[in-house]
């Protein structure tokens, strides 16, 4: 069977080559969308049991899971300071004008002094979004740029800007990969065929598979 396809295939090489090649001309229409469809990570599938959970806790209990923590510190100002508030207050001013933000806990607000280090010099604000997990890292960007300037240290943190940074360093470090397997892969399959027209077919044949 495969002797006859390998004849079928030599046979009519030229006419596979172009409807490969018009395969992938139509495949290359889409393919720079892919990016902006599919997502790198989950924080788990609405189908499954962690999914539907946090289903019902939206629902039930009115839970938002996408949250983001800012973390303020300071050299000579302890929260309990009108001055580390007054400044906290004046960076939070553009987030508490972002549509998507839900609330804006700060310990001020909360009285809960869990949320101020033992020294006093650093407090976190917890800034939930009326988003999913997965859509709230795509506002990463936007928060850092609502925070306005302060006299305070300033850091972006949370489950959320940890996981976005997590799939940006691995998209990162997938690409690093490829760029260095890729010749690698190419001189051993020099070796192996012996011809670089033999050794570039299988890689050709990659390459057009993964876009199409």
């Amino acid at each position: 069977m495969f002797s006859r396809l390998g004849h079928l295939a030599y046979r009519r090489r030229w006419a596979i080559i172009a409807v490969w090649a018009a395969v992938l001309v139509f495949a290359g229409i889409f393919a720079p969308r892919v990016s902006s469809v599919l997502r790198a990570g989950s924080f788990g599938e609405a189908v499954s049991q962690s999914g539907e959970t946090r289903r019902l806790l939206a629902e039930e209990l009115d839970f938002t899971p996408a949250a983001f923590v800012l973390v303020f510190s300071s050299t000579d100002m302890t929260a309990d300071d009108p001055r580390f508030s007054q400044e906290m207050e004046a960076a939070l001013a553009g987030v508490r004008l972002m549509p998507e933000v839900k609330s804006v806990t700060t310990y001020a607000s909360s009285g809960d002094r869990a949320m101020v280090s033992r020294d006093g010099l650093t407090t976190y604000v917890q800034v939930t979004v009326d988003r999913d997990p997965e859509d709230a890292m795509e506002l990463l960007p936007a928060l850092r740029r609502s925070l306005r300037p302060s006299a305070l240290q300033t850091w972006v943190t949370g489950a959320t800007p940890v996981f976005a940074d997590i799939v940006v360093g691995s998209e990162a470090d997938l690409r690093r990969a490829e760029t260095i397997t890729l010749p690698l892969v190419l001189i051993a399959l020099l070796f192996i065929f012996g011809t670089v027209v033999a050794a570039g077919a299988p890689l050709v044949i990659g390459g057009v598979s993964v876009a199409v």
